[in-house]
């Protein structure tokens, strides 16, 4: 007997079943959007800084289909909602980061050079998280090499960070020996967003990318800001999130619905600004799921 069969109601299970059935079918439907979407535009032909909408886009691509592989297991057992709600997370994640860039996007500018500087901050915090990585893999190669008593060779720490700051040489302040702040980067950025900018911090957060967006007037925030926590539940651990991971998946399915919806209105809003075949083609088939959801 599965876990839903001896757990769950008859009744219950049904309407499970016809949900999830519902689901994946979407799924396959934002997931025909979205490789249309990316097969039918130019990397190569975008306006500046515009390519990393398509970049977003493809990764939400892939997780749409990673889902498309794990969902249809929460009919025999619910509790793998812990996996698809964690893929369902970085879609709403990458959701918010395409609606955060399209608040610089959207305001006509010479190069787009605002998009470009956020753009630069946040390949910093890429960085510094690279460095981070490198640093934590020495003492892991250090742990096994002493664990299995066999010689590995260990790569130099600051050969590697001084190839990473070399190579983001306009990111990096050598004298200071640090890399450089989102003000000092953002001082080229149009004065259009001088009070909109996130607070200066560490990096920028789910939290003030979805505030930067409600000043922009673009109205999904406080649908994707609901979506992100409910779905970081499963990200974080508490003693009482098992509870949450025993109970049945009716309500996560719902919040699915929703967040494929979300994915076909963002994709809406990035055909519009990129450079694409059959423009007009693939407005369309996004307005017509759209409205069938």
């Amino acid at each position: 007997m599965d876990y839903n069969t001896d757990k769950f109601t008859k009744e219950l299970n049904d309407t499970l079943v016809s949900k999830l059935d519902n689901i994946c079918e979407i799924q396959k439907d934002v997931l025909e959007i979205l490789i249309g979407v990316l097969l039918s535009s130019d990397w190569n032909n975008q306006k500046d800084n515009h390519t990393v909408f398509l970049s977003l886009l493809a990764k939400i691509r892939f997780n749409v289909d990673a889902c498309n592989q794990i969902v249809p297991s929460l009919k025999n057992d619910s509790r793998f909602k812990t996996s698809s709600n964690l893929i369902y997370r970085g879609i709403v994640d990458d959701i918010i980061n395409i609606y955060y860039l399209l608040g610089y996007a959207l305001f006509n500018e010479q190069k787009y050079v605002s998009l470009g500087n956020e753009l630069s901050i946040l390949h910093i915090e890429f960085l510094k998280s690279c460095e981070s990585i490198i640093r934590s893999e020495t003492e892991f190669i250090e742990y096994m090499h002493n664990l299995y008593k066999k010689e590995i060779n260990l790569m130099s720490i600051s050969s590697v960070e001084t190839g990473i700051r070399n190579a983001n040489s306009h990111l990096y302040n050598f004298n200071e020996k640090k890399w450089k702040t989102n003000k000092e980067i953002r001082k080229s950025s149009n004065s259009f967003f001088a009070d909109l900018f996130p607070k200066e911090g560490a990096f920028i957060t789910e939290s003030k990318k979805i505030e930067f967006i409600k000043k922009r007037g673009l109205t999904r925030h406080p649908v994707l800001s609901y979506l992100f926590k409910y779905f970081s539940q499963y990200q974080h651990f508490s003693p009482k999130m098992h509870d949450f991971l025993l109970h049945h998946c009716e309500y996560d399915l719902d919040c699915y619905k929703i967040v494929l919806l979300e994915i076909v209105a963002v994709t809406f809003e990035v055909v519009n600004v990129i450079n694409i075949q059959d423009k007009e083609y693939h407005l369309e088939k996004a307005m017509i799921l759209m409205k069938t959801l």
